[in-house]
Order: structure tokens, then sequence, then C-alpha cells
């Protein structure tokens, strides 16, 4: 299972990239809005963990365009 973790603080995503890969996740970490993918359509990505304030724009906004692009990944707000 493959998640995608967006997240710009260093401790919080590195404790939570670790916890993931123990559970033998894979994971993808990015820590900028503009860094996310424009879509998320890649079937391989299993889930999102989205954190709600970036450096350099809001994970709300993302999520919108994500569901109005209507897609259908899970994604956890954190």
């Amino acid at each position: 299972m493959h998640i995608l973790l967006i997240e710009d603080d260093l401790d919080l995503g590195q404790a939570l990239l670790s916890a993931l890969q123990l559970e033998a996740f894979s994971v993808q970490w990015l820590r900028r809005a503009g860094d996310a993918p424009p879509k998320l359509d890649d079937p391989a990505c299993s889930a999102v963990l989205l954190d709600l304030g970036l450096p350099d724009g809001s994970g709300l906004a993302l999520l919108q365009r994500w569901r109005a692009a209507q897609s259908r990944t899970p994604i956890l707000l954190i």
C-alpha cells in the first residue's frame, strides 16, 4: 500500500514516515502544496495524509481541487 504524505513539519513528517514504513507502507513525503500532483489519478496511491497548513498554500485548496476532479482516493486531514 502506498501513502502520499503532505506535511511541512519536519518532526511530525519524520515521525509519520517512520511509523508508516515500520508497518510496511511505502510513502512519498512532500513538504509543499506546489509539489503535490494536480490530480490524484495514480492507482498506486492508496491514500493521502494531508496537512491543512502548508507554507506555500492550503491543504484545503488541494483537497477541493482533487475532489472537483472527482478523485476517490481516501484523504485523511492532519
